[in-house]
């Protein structure tokens, strides 16, 4: 993994290699900024994570349709522990963990990233970072996924570079950003203040009534069948 120094001198070097003929984004979470966690405040790995920078194209990803996200998803760049294209996860599980990547949109509006499929194209659309280690939201699933009202993958007149990072989220959509600052749906049981992203759970706890039914219930037919015996 890349140590903290390196990896913010190899966004640099990226960012100023290309002209205006093509669109720098890099994105991920801000050195310094907090940790990288799950909802129970584990620290969040690559080894059971994906990292991904992408859009919905016309699809509106929201709680209530959190089942057709992936089929919906389109990768832009992700972050991978081999490290294609400079992204990278410093620091991973540890509380000064960030990561991040670094992609070019061409004048088609397509993804210079290995990640991405080559018949994608973005331009105009919203972009959003998924962070996942299943692709179906129930059992043990972790999932975040959040935006930024300026995270707009240009169609045209590029600019040097764009900058999306974690302290410019305004949405999120499931899981929570920035220490609690910016809270979506899920499940967490994590009470932290000091993190960056943390994913949340699609697992709920029966309520404390049903579960009282539940244990009549199970006394009741433990009653009877003392009585058959």
């Amino acid at each position: 993994m890349l140590a903290p120094k390196s990896f913010a001198f190899l966004f640099i070097g990226l960012c100023t290699s290309h002209g205006q003929t093509t669109q720098t984004i890099v994105w991920g979470t801000e050195p310094g900024s907090g940790s990288v966690i799950t909802s129970n405040g584990d620290a969040l790995s690559l080894s059971s994570h994906s990292i991904e920078l992408g859009s919905f194209g016309g699809f509106i990803p929201t709680a209530d349709n959190a089942s057709e996200w992936v089929a919906n998803w389109e990768v832009f760049d992700a972050v991978t522990p081999e490290t294609p294209d400079g992204d990278g996860f410093a620091n991973e599980g540890t509380p000064d963990a960030f990561f991040g990547g670094v992609a070019t949109l061409d004048g088609d509006g397509r993804s210079s990233s290995v990640d991405a499929l080559s018949t994608s194209s973005f331009g105009g659309e919203q972009g959003y970072v998924f962070i996942r280690n299943s692709d179906t939201p129930d059992g043990e699933a972790e999932w975040l996924l959040y935006t930024s009202g300026s995270w707009i993958f240009p169609g045209a007149g590029f600019s040097e570079e764009l900058l999306w990072f974690n302290p410019d989220v305004d949405e999120v959509v499931f899981g929570a950003v920035n220490g609690g600052a910016v809270v979506g749906e899920g499940i967490f049981t994590d009470s932290s203040k000091d993190f960056s992203v943390r994913t949340h759970s699609f697992l709920t706890v029966p309520e404390p009534s049903a579960l009282g039914l539940l244990g009549l219930g199970l006394l009741g037919m433990s009653y009877r069948r003392k009585r058959g015996a």
